[in-house]
C-alpha cells in the first residue's frame, strides 16, 4: 500500500525556472535523476550515474551544451550520448551506450513532469491555478511520510477539528451529508450542509454565516483538489504529491481564489494561515509515518466515517497497479459530524 511505484505515469519534478546553469540532482520514486539544460533552454533528464565509473553526474557541470562527468570529464549531450572524453584521442571510438534518459514534459504552467517508465501515458494536463489571476499562492515542501498518507490527510475532513482546532474548524457541532462519486480517474467528495465553525478563519471569511460549498477531489495517482465556496469567495487548493521514497514525499501546493474582499490582505492572511495548517499536518503525518515503520505497517481500523478515504485508497491502489481487481466506479452517501 505504501510502496513506491516508478511505473505510475507522470510525476511532478519542479518549476522549469529552477533549472539554471548547473545540473540539478534529485530523487523521485527511488530513482536518482540529474536535470540540466543547454543554451537553447532545452531540458534533459538523465539517470544520475555515469556509464563509465558510475559516479553522480549531478556533481559535474554543463559545458558546450553537454553534461560533464566530474571524474574523467566525459561529456554527454541531452540525449545521454557520450560525445567527448578528454583522454580519448580525436577520431577514436567513443562508447555507444548512452546514459539512460527519461521522458519529460513542461506543462502550461512551466512545471516539469517526468515519466520514469518511459511509457505512453498521456502527458499531464492538470489544473494547478488560475493563470489569469494575481491571487495565487505556491508552496513547496517535503514531508517524511508516504504519498498515500498525505493524500488521505488532504481529503480527510474529520481530523480538521482536532489537529486544526480553532484555526480551521472547532469541535463537531453539526451532522452533514457526504456524497462520494468515483470513476477510474478520480474520487469526488462533496460535503453537503456545512456551515461556519467557531474557527478564526471562518469568523473572518464568513461573518454572516453564509452557506458553504465544499468539494474534495482525489485525482489519481498523486493529486488532490479542494474547492471551498463561501458566499462570493471561492478558494481552490491543488496539491501534487511526488514520492521520493517510501517514507519521503515532496509536495507542491497551489492556492488560487476569486471573489470575496480585500485581495492583497486576504492573500496575506491565506498565506500565513495555509503555512500554519501545513505545519500542523506535517507534525501528525511524520509521527504517523514513524509509527507505521516501527510497527511494521499494521492493518488500520476504519471508522464508519472513513468511507470516502477507503474509496480513495481503492483507486490509489488500482492506479498504481497494486490491486488486480477491476476498478468500477461507485456513488454513495454517508453522514458525519463536523
Amino acid at each position: 500500500m505504501y510502496s513506491v511505484n516508478k511505473d505510475s505515469g507522470w510525476m511532478l519534478v519542479c518549476a522549469a525556472r529552477e533549472i539554471k546553469n548547473k545540473p540539478v540532482g534529485l530523487t523521485i520514486a527511488d530513482t536518482k535523476l540529474v536535470i540540466f539544460k543547454n543554451k537553447a533552454n532545452k531540458i534533459s533528464i538523465l539517470q544520475d550515474k555515469c556509464i563509465h565509473r558510475h559516479v553522480s553526474l549531478s556533481q559535474g557541470w554543463v559545458k558546450n551544451d553537454c553534461l560533464v562527468c566530474p571524474y574523467h570529464g566525459a561529456s554527454f549531450d541531452i540525449s545521454g550520448a557520450c560525445v567527448k572524453v578528454p583522454s580519448v584521442p580525436e577520431g577514436d571510438r567513443l562508447p555507444r551506450r548512452k546514459v539512460k534518459s527519461y521522458k519529460h514534459h513542461i506543462d502550461k504552467y512551466d512545471y516539469i513532469w517526468v515519466n520514469l517508465s518511459n511509457n505512453d501515458h498521456d502527458t499531464p494536463n492538470y489544473f494547478l491555478y488560475d493563470e489569469q489571476s494575481k491571487n495565487n499562492l505556491t508552496f513547496k515542501y517535503e514531508i517524511k511520510a508516504p504519498a498515500l498518507t498525505i493524500i488521505e490527510n488532504f481529503i480527510d475532513t474529520a481530523h480538521t477539528g482536532v489537529v486544526h482546532k480553532g484555526l480551521f474548524r472547532g469541535k463537531s457541532h453539526k451532522k452533514v451529508e457526504v456524497l462520494v462519486k468515483s470513476d477510474e480517474s478520480s474520487v469526488k467528495i462533496e460535503t453537503i450542509g456545512e456551515n461556519s465553525s467557531e474557527s478564526a478563519l471562518n469568523k473572518f471569511l464568513n461573518p454572516k454565516n453564509k452557506p458553504i460549498t465544499h468539494i474534495d477531489e482525489y485525482i489519481a495517482p498523486y493529486n488532490v483538489k479542494v474547492i471551498y465556496t463561501i458566499g462570493s469567495l471561492e478558494v481552490t487548493t491543488v496539491s501534487v504529491i511526488t514520492p521520493i521514497s517510501k517514507l519521503l514525499s515532496k509536495v507542491h501546493t497551489f492556492i488560487s481564489f476569486k471573489g470575496g474582499f480585500g485581495g492583497p490582505l486576504l492573500k496575506l492572511i491565506l498565506k500565513q494561515y495555509t503555512k500554519k495548517i501545513l505545519d500542523q499536518d506535517i507534525v501528525i503525518l511524520e509521527n504517523q509515518a514513524q509509527q507505521l515503520e516501527e510497527y511494521n505497517y499494521p492493518a488500520s481500523v476504519f471508522f464508519v466515517t472513513d468511507k470516502a478515504i477507503s474509496e480513495v485508497i481503492r483507486l490509489y491502489e488500482h492506479s498504481l497497479s497494486l490491486s488486480r481487481e477491476k476498478y468500477e466506479g461507485k456513488e454513495f452517501r454517508f453522514f458525519m459530524e463536523l
